[in-house]
């Protein structure tokens, strides 16, 4: 199960702690994701192989906390009538970055899929 952790226990003492980052490209032919398990060399990788990668550590790694941090929009904001708003971090104007268009929309749906593969 994936679920968001609290500072607290993101700052936990373990014996052994894990972390998994994963920077979540989506390509059709290229390797557009990254990444870096523990002390181990960085990679890239497509996004089945990034997908995969993360579920066997998941499943494999039941017996302490694994540190998932993935580099992709979190939150979205919907106005009151149900529709995609942009958020205050998504700025304003010609140079905001809406989460629900062009890249932004596209880092949630593949967070969106990573999430629904577990």
């Amino acid at each position: 199960m994936i679920k968001a952790g609290t500072k607290e226990q993101l700052l936990e003492k373990y014996d052994i702690v894990d972390w998994l980052i994963i920077d979540m490209g989506f390509s059709r032919d290229r390797k557009s994701c990254g990444i870096k398990f523990n002390e181990q060399d960085a990679f890239e990788a497509t996004y089945s192989e990034m997908t995969d990668f993360v579920l066997e550590h998941i499943q494999v790694n039941t017996r302490r906390p694994l540190n998932l941090m993935i580099e992709a929009p979190l939150s979205v904001s919907f106005t009151k009538s149900g529709n995609p708003t942009g958020r205050a971090v998504d700025g304003e104007g010609q140079d905001s970055r809406k989460w629900y268009v062009g890249a932004g929309a596209v880092a949630a749906l593949r967070r969106i899929h990573l999430e629904q593969k577990r």
